[in-house]
């Protein structure tokens, strides 16, 4: 399944300023791709776009050449998970209800919501208030509503192929060691097919993490997209964030690091002398 954005332009109703404009990009299966760049660049905008959650106010949003419009509501749902940047439930379901929630459109299965439990480590939580979780807990369990949605694990070949899951800052609340985990089941998403695309403020997670990175520069419009090896490199992340960055390579892989001005550095070293 390849989703391609073409010449994508969006403003929400009733104002006037453009949120993207003139955003061309592609998905394709069985790769890791990252959104980054600074705040309200359109990274939020352009995931909800091509989870179908938006419609392009300019352009054409396209799964397999087809409008993505044009899917029925079931379709989509079994086609494409979106992963929301803020938990939100409306109701006191516990984790497993949560999780069953992911598949309304579909059908019930008890298989894939186990899998997905087992996948995020959430089983000892399965009968816990949603709102009685940490916020950590409450991401890993939106993680585990779209993996039940989309059951990639399921007994039927092949079941990851022609599926994408899309993420909208999916380990902003978690701890080291489920980052690193959240970050690992996306590799073996793609390595069962499925197309992952995660927008991302952690640059050093988005290298290790990504096969390809889309860039959001200044006025919602992309500043680089390719090989992260190409994008996500000083010369190209300076001008997006306004900042020098430097990119390091260490035995556990790239550290990309802003740098700070000699002079804040001097100051702050001075400050943490007194």
């Amino acid at each position: 399944m390849t989703l391609e954005l073409a010449q994508v332009g969006f403003r929400y109703p009733g104002t006037r300023r453009l949120v993207l404009e003139d955003v061309s990009c592609a998905v394709a299966p069985g790769r890791v791709t990252v959104v980054i760049g600074p705040n309200a660049a359109g990274k939020t905008t352009l995931v909800r776009i091509m989870s179908g959650l938006l419609n392009p106010t300019a352009g054409r949003a396209l799964i397999d050449g087809r409008p993505l419009r044009s899917m029925r509501g079931a379709e989509r749902a079994g086609r494409i998970a979106y992963i929301a940047q803020r938990p939100t439930l409306g109701a006191g379901f516990t984790v497993a209800q949560t999780l069953a929630l992911g598949r309304y459109a579909l059908g019930a299965s008890a298989g894939a919501i186990e899998r997905a439990l087992a996948r995020t480590e959430l089983g000892d939580l399965s009968g816990r208030g949603f709102h009685t979780l940490s916020a950590g807990q409450q991401q890993r369990v939106m993680l585990a509503r779209a993996l039940a949605q989309l059951d990639p694990w399921g007994p039927r070949p092949g079941a990851g192929a022609g599926k994408l899951l899309i993420a909208d800052e999916p380990t902003s609340a978690l701890d080291p060691r489920h980052a690193m985990a959240t970050l690992s089941l996306f590799r073996e998403l793609a390595s069962r097919g499925v197309g992952v695309v995660a927008a991302l403020h952690d640059l050093t997670s988005a290298v290790r993490v990504a096969d390809r990175a889309i860039a959001m520069g200044p006025g919602g419009r992309i500043a680089a997209a390719g090989a992260v090896s190409q994008t996500i490199v000083p010369d190209i992340l300076e001008p997006i964030y306004g900042v020098p960055f430097a990119l390091t390579a260490t035995p556990a892989g790239a550290v990309v690091t802003p740098v700070a001005p000699a002079s804040t550095t001097a100051s702050a070293a001075e400050e943490t002398c007194r």
